[in-house]
């Protein structure tokens, strides 16, 4: 798990709350969040001790939250405590933001926010775990919403309240009068009119009281709002008698937020119901801890009402007839003449023949170039869930291909690239799974667009995706991103703006490497297929990578001028110039990112990044490094791209007849439960259980997947061999400044076979 993670918000803001708790809990957090209605002493205390069990303090922000008394003193509480405190705003709120959220890095969750999945995560990155709490604790805060208790008091109370009492009152209760919860606004009107009608009211005071009504007079409760008599903190005559003069409470019986009476260390005997405020405690969906899968508090009104079929009258009838059946047959195998055959289940009287005995079953053989002892688990998983016996056998990506037209092929092949998947497909060595599969319903289920990414151009699906990485990440120290001030930014433009600001503080912006043996050149490429599906969007995207539209259309100069304007200028990247990091190998660029102190700030690359950092030699890398999402081109796709790698399963023609059940399960959300563990595994399914990650990064980076609006595959992965290998070596010749942008891009246009 990521920790526990405390979710302050107001009542309000429910439908907003919920989608924020499902990013949290795909995150892998353990989301304390409240869904019952309740008030006092013993309610506020295990809100307070639930703050102090937390790792990190997320903090809805809107106009109701802001207005919430109970909201304030959770997250001043959080912060004496030293919790980190992540605001996220899920309404842009009427008034100003107070210091104690301004001065935060705030997450814009608003309707419409292109990124707020996104940045929720990256937020999140770094937040460490089973802080020590402060010895000795802060002071905790009063409960919620006592003042309209003590105010009822004080109102209804038989000795006079001095001018100055009556107007500390009205100051009190001015914020209750145009609080947004509706229940603290109606209590607040409530006292207002007992203290209007009171015989002791001084005449500046009534004047005082006039002005509030005309000023708030359309924030008053309407019938809409829940009644008087639930809202309004009720007291006792005791209370009352415990209030003296002047409104100074002497000492006397204790009063909760529910208005009940409790004598110091005496038990009183249980009253009726009365009116109370603590209906809803402060007017919040607060706090109580609701286990997975579970339900909140115990009773015979919780928890969902049986199904029809669990009614014990029905269990009863089926026992019934169950047993009647049964001792029916058993009558008539009893009074069947000695000797007499079975007869078929077609009714014949001829004697069924004897069957001969049944061939053994041949396990469904799998092969692909993958290899770890979580994946081996994954693999004998298949024979529970499925029934079939699956074999093995780990084989080189280049030598698939050969093995799937052999005399003995495996009966599923799981590929790593969707251009032998679609040559093999083409060529009739694989099955179309459109009758085996719903392809409709995996296009729903799955990471959107990644369906579509593996189709033909014909539209036939050949395979189903078992696994993805996610390359459009950019990568960056913690905590050092933060305390220098830097951002995440929302477009390209402001990612330039950052890499500015980076470069003009002194630092290396960009960690940037292109050597790659024989396929130098490819970190490079990745970067214009970017930009080429942030500017054109996904549709020109899928035309370019079939060359239905060429490699010289504006389109594609525009990204790799993208590019450009952020790592080919002197002094960006850590190895300085183009030559420098055409030299530079791709793995070891990404090292300076985790130095102490970083040697750069910024460093895109896919999820698998983590397996070149010395794990073993630094702390956690979730408290190491985070991620954002290279953000969209303004002005281009108005959508959240991603680009990134997978691997994909395929039925091999004349395949095991039970092949089909197997591929249904690989491509099921249970899929990869076990193969999470190895840390590197990113589930292609929407809803797979986040819980399975083995670590917050993962769970971070399977959430940029799922919450995009288009997943693509690598664009030179799916080209012809001959294109993507001279897309490599013109584009490490254009870094180097051994060629022009223009004469490069021609030089790939005309590497395309007829």
């Amino acid at each position: 798990m990521a920790g526990r993670a405390f979710l302050s918000y107001a009542r309000e803001d429910k439908a907003e709350v919920a989608e924020v708790e499902r990013r949290l809990r795909r995150l892998g957090f353990d989301v304390w969040l409240d869904l019952t209605l309740r008030g006092g002493q013993v309610w506020w205390d295990e809100i307070l001790d639930q703050i102090r069990r937390s790792d990190v303090f997320v903090a809805i922000v809107s106009t109701a939250s802001l207005d919430s008394q109970a909201c304030t003193r959770e997250r001043a509480y959080a912060d004496a405590l030293g919790k980190p405190i992540v605001p996220v705003e899920v309404e842009h709120p009427r008034a100003p933001l107070p210091v104690d959220i301004v001065t935060r890095q705030i997450v814009d969750y608003t309707p419409g926010s292109a990124d707020a999945a996104f940045s929720l995560a990256s937020a999140l990155i770094g937040v460490p775990t089973g802080v020590a709490l402060p010895d000795p604790l802060p002071p905790p805060p009063e409960i919620p919403l006592s003042y309209l208790t003590r105010l009822v008091a004080l109102s209804e109370s038989g000795g006079d309240i001095s001018r100055s009492r009556q107007h500390e009152m009205l100051s009190d209760l001015e914020p209750g009068l145009r609080a947004h919860d509706p229940e603290e606004r109606i209590g607040a009107w409530h006292v207002l009119g007992i203290l209007e009608s009171r015989p002791d009211l001084y005449a500046d005071a009534a004047r005082r009281i006039q002005r509030l009504r005309e000023e708030y007079s359309d924030r008053r409760p309407t019938a809409a709002d829940p009644t008087t008599e639930d809202a309004v903190p009720a007291v006792d005559t005791e209370v009352a008698a415990a209030v003296g003069e002047e409104g100074k409470e002497v000492p006397g019986p204790g009063v909760d937020l529910a208005g009940e009476v409790t004598e110091p260390d005496q038990e009183l005997p249980s009253a009726p119901p009365r009116p109370q405020a603590s209906r809803s405690g402060d007017g919040l969906l607060h706090p109580t801890v609701v286990p997975p899968g579970g339900e909140s508090g115990a009773g015979p009104d919780r928890g969902a009402q049986k199904p029809w079929w669990r009614q014990p009258w029905v269990m009863a009838v089926a026992a019934a007839v169950l047993v009647v059946a049964v001792v029916a047959g058993v009558l008539s195998l009893a009074n069947r003449p000695s000797g007499q055959e079975t007869v078929s289940a077609g009714g014949s009287d001829e004697a069924e023949k004897p069957q001969a005995a049944p061939q053994p079953e041949l396990p469904v053989h799998i092969e692909g170039d993958v290899s770890s002892p979580a994946f081996d688990a994954e693999i004998a998983s298949l024979a529970e869930t499925t029934g079939v016996e699956v074999t093995f056998e780990s084989v080189p990506e280049t030598e698939l291909r050969s093995r799937v037209v052999s005399d003995d092929p495996p009966d599923i092949v799981i590929l790593g690239s969707p251009r032998s998947l679609q040559e093999l497909g083409e060529s009739g060595a694989l099955e179309s799974l459109g009758d085996v599969l719903d392809v409709g319903a995996l296009e729903d289920s799955m990471v959107p667009g990644l369906m579509a990414s593996v189709q033909s151009p014909r539209g036939t699906t050949f395979g189903v995706p078992v696994s993805i990485d996610v390359k459009s990440l950019v990568w960056h120290p913690v905590p050092e991103f933060e305390d220098a001030g830097y951002w995440v930014p929302p477009t390209h433009q402001e990612l330039v703006q950052l890499t500015n600001q980076i470069r003009s503080d002194g630092a290396t912006p960009w960690c940037f490497g292109i050597r790659s043996g024989e396929a130098t050149g490819w970190p490079m490429t990745d970067w214009v297929e970017e930009y080429v599906l942030r500017i054109g969007g996904p549709e020109v995207y899928d035309a370019w990578v079939r060359h239905e539209i060429p490699f010289t259309d504006p389109v594609v100069k525009q990204a790799a001028e993208a590019v450009a304007e952020l790592l080919l200028v002197d002094g960006n990247t850590v190895a300085g110039s183009g030559p420098a990091i055409a030299e530079l190998p791709f793995d070891e660029s990404a090292q300076p990112l985790v130095e102490d102190p970083p040697g750069c700030y910024l460093h895109r690359q896919a999820s698998f990044v983590t397996q070149f950092w010395p794990e073993d030699a630094l702390p956690p890398l979730s408290e190491v490094v985070g991620f954002f999402a290279l953000p969209p081109y303004d002005g281009g796709w108005p959508g959240r791209s991603v680009l990134g790698v997978g691997s994909v399963a395929a039925i091999v023609s004349g395949a095991n007849a039970r092949a089909p059940e197997v591929l249904q399960a690989m491509a099921s959300p249970r899929w990869g439960t076990a193969w999470a563990r190895d840390g590197v595994f990113l589930s292609p399914a929407l809803d797979f259980d986040p819980d399975s990650y083995a670590d917050i990064l993962q769970g971070a980076v399977a959430d940029v997947a799922s919450s995009a609006d288009a997943f693509r595959f690598d664009g030179s992965d799916q080209m012809p061999v001959t294109v993507s290998a001279t897309f490599w070596q013109t584009m490490t010749s254009w870094v180097r400044g051994e060629t022009s942008l223009d004469a490069a891009l021609e030089q790939v246009e005309a590497s395309w076979p007829d």
